[in-house]
């Protein structure tokens, strides 16, 4: 969903007449009070942000809402290090991942119904890591995009089912998908395979790997599609998207383009499941795997309290 959206933002760059339908925020990037010169930072972070906004929530969830616009929770986060020297490196960030140190410890997932900045604020506190540019795509536009583009060409390796995330395709092999079962896709957190005659569940760690590995295959269907598509078929895309994207610290056109045409793996933060079996705890693994994918963790929020 989040690499899909950096491919439609590319689009979007490349036809501005849609820039009006974006929503564009404030953003402050965070710690710059306490360190000014970090504005001066050599590196560039995005924060890309799958949105469960626009979309049904399910029933099962203690927020479910018919409300397409009800605040939004963030169900994908995804951090890209832009280097001066034009590397890309790429993390996934477990959105039920706790943010000790910023106000009360919550997961990343909720602090974003508070608006953008209290997500990378969050950040900020949690992990060290301050945002340049916020990148968020709603669930509902992601769909629309899609299926503008005429649906993606996938190969499903087995039928699967995820009820919680409208995810169910009863026939492998390579098909067609529309934009809601590529949303599905890249949403489901729980999916079963079927395998030998039977639904085969999967762990947490299981469903964190699968969704990556989604998110990688829709992001090279879409730049396919895109790549060969007709200026019809994306002023289409551009027009399905855009009121769909919220953009914070700019659109930078030279360095969209660059991660759009960069080829990169996003690996996923380590975490550990704390007490409730839902929220996960940012240990010493996963700031190694931060620090080794070259991320500065120093921001630090004025007046935050807790341990990073």
């Amino acid at each position: 969903m989040l690499l899909g959206a950096l491919a439609l933002v590319a689009v979007l760059v490349a036809g501005g007449a849609f820039a009006t339908r974006v929503n564009w925020v404030a953003l402050e990037r965070p710690g710059a009070a306490l360190a000014p010169e970090f504005a001066d930072a050599s590196d560039t972070v995005y924060l890309f942000v799958g949105a469960d906004s626009g979309i049904q929530r399910p029933r099962s969830d203690s927020q479910y809402t018919d409300d397409p616009d009800a605040p939004a929770r963030a169900d994908i986060l995804l951090l890209v290090r832009l280097a001066a020297n034009g590397d890309v490196a790429a993390l996934s960030l477990p959105r039920d991942t706790v943010a000790f140190g910023y106000d009360s410890p919550v997961r990343y997932a909720i602090t974003r119904l508070d608006g953008p900045q209290h997500l990378v604020d969050a950040i900020c506190a949690g992990t060290g890591i301050a945002v340049d540019r916020y990148v968020e795509i709603d669930g509902g536009g992601f769909e629309a995009a899609i299926d503008a583009l005429g649906g993606l060409q996938l190969d499903i390796p087995e039928p699967l089912r995820d009820p919680a995330a409208r995810l169910k395709i009863d026939v492998a092999g390579p098909r067609t998908v529309d934009g809601a079962t590529a949303l599905a896709l890249v949403r489901s957190r729980h999916a079963e395979r079927f395998v030998d005659g039977r639904w085969i569940p999967r762990t947490e760690d299981e469903g964190a790997l699968d969704r990556m590995q989604w998110s990688s295959a829709v992001l090279g269907a879409v730049r396919e599609k895109l790549a060969g598509a007709d200026p019809l078929t994306l002023a289409r895309v551009a027009w399905a998207s855009s009121d769909a994207l919220t953009v914070g610290g700019g659109i930078h056109p030279e360095e969209v383009r660059h991660l759009a045409g960069s080829s990169f793996d996003a690996q996923t933060i380590p975490t550990e499941m704390l007490g409730d079996n839902l929220s996960r705890a940012l240990r010493e693994e996963g700031r190694a795997v931060i620090g080794a994918a070259g991320f500065d963790t120093s921001c630090q929020l004025e007046g935050a309290a807790g341990v990073r």
